[in-house]
């Protein structure tokens, strides 16, 4: 006699899958195996980066970091981040975290981080990102992600008179400051506007 079943094994499994058989005839006839199974480990891993909001020149840029466990093994990974500096590659972080598989963990378990970079003043363009995983056990993946910043004109204007306070009769001189705070040349129009009088 011969019977054949299927079972389904569960994702989050590791290690050796044990199942036991016993016979037993009516007639006191008995019989008992063990099977022992190993369960394949299979590192898996995905990456996704992103930043929070637009991206603007002079402002600072937070970019969200995902480590995914796909796999049904702990992965000891290290993370690489490329984050820009304006158009070119800025500082490189790194963290090693140990991200734990769906054994120890219900579901996927997920690394995250947060960094921040400070676009600068000025500049208009790609700002390209990289973020790389690599783990122990092979796994391995990649993210690239472009953030635009684009044309943002602003202005700061601030003036100042002296002598302060001025005296009646006497010269008043004022000296008015125009900063360019956004990221693009200005060509501004001033215009004053002078107390009655003067």
């Amino acid at each position: 006699w011969t019977h054949t079943f299927s079972t389904t094994v569960p994702p989050g499994a590791t290690g050796v899958l044990t199942s036991a058989f016993l016979a037993v005839a009516r007639e006191g006839a008995s019989a008992a195996y063990t099977v022992t199974t190993p369960v394949a480990t299979t590192p898996r891993v995905a990456v996704s980066h992103t930043p929070t909001g637009p991206a603007r020149a002079g402002a600072p840029l937070t970019y969200t970091l995902r480590v995914t466990n796909t796999g049904n093994v702990d992965l000891h990974a290290a993370v690489t981040a490329t984050l820009p500096a304006g158009g070119e590659p800025g500082p490189v972080h790194t963290w090693q975290p140990m991200i734990p598989g769906p054994a120890s963990h219900r579901g996927p378990a997920v690394w995250t981080a947060r960094v921040a970079v400070t676009v600068p003043l000025g500049y208009a363009g790609p700002l390209a990102s990289r973020v790389e995983v690599t783990a122990r056990e092979g796994a391995a993946a990649t993210s690239e992600h472009v953030a635009a910043v684009r044309d943002a004109p602003a202005l700061a204007v601030a003036q100042r008179a002296h002598p302060d306070p001025a005296a009646a009769g006497a010269a008043l001189t004022y000296t008015l400051a125009v900063t360019n705070t956004g990221n693009v040349d200005l060509h501004p129009v001033l215009t004053a506007t002078l107390p009655a009088g003067v």
